[in-house]
């Protein structure tokens, strides 16, 4: 099953919240919207969902023209951030529900095998009879993916899954989730605001900006070759630096840093001017230096991969990344760029 999405246009009074987008989803994909927060995510997949109309443009899924296609008619299962679960219903009567409202349901004896099997599936199957207020929320998330399956959705939709949830049970539900999209061959659209999530489930990820899609690839592409400063600067954890492009050397013009000549840029801009720079943690080389050193080394933490530090570099504040380092707050010390991505400036 695919979804293609053509010029698509959503307006809330005065205020645009899609404006122009197109997509194109292949059968089988797993695809993830994100973007900070009014970016037009959740609009895109309401309109897909049907639960919301576009103002102008087409969605097709399967080839077929969903313009006037009710929300019940689409065979779409929706996941909701939270859960959206009837609280009077015990679990399975939850994931029975959407089958017995259909014009001609299923036989009870086929409700139940197919509910039970649902719920063996997303392993909760010892949870049957409890209600939602008696099971914990990863339980609850689980209910509602197998309540959106039970339907046996052409296309499933997620707006943000895992939000309520705390982290150590978010990740565990997201490689979950990914194991059961490729057993089931289903094609999925997720809205998140975690970058992380996104990069780990999707094949392919819509990075949206104020309405329109700014960028839409694989993590990998997206991650090493951001098409706009904009991204550069959403994806990942990067120090954004004011710099000025020769055309063959970059020079920071904030900060007491060494040019950095093109070689060394993963990407630069097109015209000499005003520009950029975007340097990720890691491609920062730092060292121990005297009263010459061009940073002050402001505060120090540990995380995954080493020891994350905060310099004061002139009048900006840079992160880096070391494997270890004897560096102490108060310590200085001379930085200098490893490798960074140039945009230009405005």
């Amino acid at each position: 099953m695919s979804v293609v999405v053509e010029h698509l246009h959503r307006r809330f009074g005065m205020a645009a919240a899609l404006h122009d987008v197109a997509l194109v989803v292949e059968r089988g994909e797993f695809v993830a919207l994100l973007g900070p927060s009014g970016s037009g995510k959740t609009t895109l997949l309401r309109i897909l969902a049907g639960l919301d109309r576009a103002d102008a443009g087409t969605v097709r899924i399967d080839g077929q023209d969903m313009t006037d296609v009710p929300a019940r008619g689409r065979r779409i299962g929706f996941v909701f951030q939270h859960y959206a679960l009837f609280r009077h219903m015990s679990v399975f009567e939850n994931v029975a529900f959407g089958l017995r409202v259909r014009p001609r349901p299923p036989a009870e004896a086929e409700i139940s095998r197919r509910v039970m099997a649902l719920l063996e599936r997303v392993q909760i199957a010892d949870l049957a009879k409890r209600r939602p207020d008696q099971i914990s929320g990863g339980q609850r998330q689980r209910a509602a993916l197998a309540r959106a399956l039970a339907i046996e959705p052409k296309l499933l939709l997620l707006d943000e899954p895992f939000g309520a949830l705390d982290a150590e049970v978010r990740k565990g539900l997201r490689r979950w989730l990914r194991d059961l999209h490729r057993e089931l061959g289903l094609t999925s659209i997720f809205v998140t605001h975690d970058q992380e999530e996104a990069m780990e489930l999707a094949d392919r990820v819509a990075v949206m900006r104020a309405g329109r899609i700014a960028q839409y690839d694989t993590p990998e592409v997206l991650m090493e070759s951001p098409a706009d400063s904009f991204i550069a600067g959403f994806l990942g954890e990067t120090s954004r630096l004011q710099a000025e492009w020769d055309g063959a050397r970059l020079h920071f013009t904030a900060s007491p840093l060494p040019p950095l000549s093109a070689p060394s840029l993963r990407r630069h801009p097109g015209r000499p001017g005003a520009a950029w720079a975007f340097v990720r943690p890691h491609d920062w080389a730092v060292e121990a230096a005297g009263e010459e050193g061009n940073a002050v080394l402001r505060a120090r933490h540990p995380v995954a991969q080493g020891i994350r530090l905060e310099l004061a570099l002139g009048g900006e504040v840079v992160e880096a990344e070391l494997p270890t380092t004897s560096l102490q707050p108060g310590d200085r010390c001379q930085l200098r760029v490893l490798a960074a991505r140039a945009y230009e400036a405005g």
